[in-house]
């Protein structure tokens, strides 16, 4: 059997690599793969982005109980932030942060 792996790729083009905010991806443990797919396609919409990420802040400072080990909203919010910001970024520099990720988190 022969595979003929050029088919898979863009003309045998040398492909940049783009990293940065927004092209994060998730380290696959296990068979996690599903919903790291699902969790990556929810932080695309729009309205996720603008409720969980642009409103991080506000979600850690509103954490009930003091608790935000089990707060669903909180640990949300943290997958948004290390996929939509520069945070997990490698060799990502100081001048392009965004006000969302300044944010101190106890992990």
């Amino acid at each position: 059997m022969n595979h003929d792996w050029t088919r898979v790729l863009e003309g045998q083009e040398k492909l940049e690599s783009i990293t940065g905010p927004g092209f994060v991806g998730l380290r696959n443990i296990g068979s996690s793969c599903y919903m790291n797919s699902l969790l990556q396609t929810l932080v695309t919409i729009p309205e996720v982005q603008e409720r969980y990420f642009e409103q991080h802040q506000a979600i850690v400072r509103s954490c009930p109980n003091n608790d935000p080990v089990n707060d669903f909203a909180v640990q949300f919010s943290k997958v948004c932030v290390g996929l939509l910001s520069h945070r997990y970024v490698p060799n990502h520099h100081a001048n392009n942060t965004t006000n969302a990720t300044s944010t101190t988190l106890e992990e």
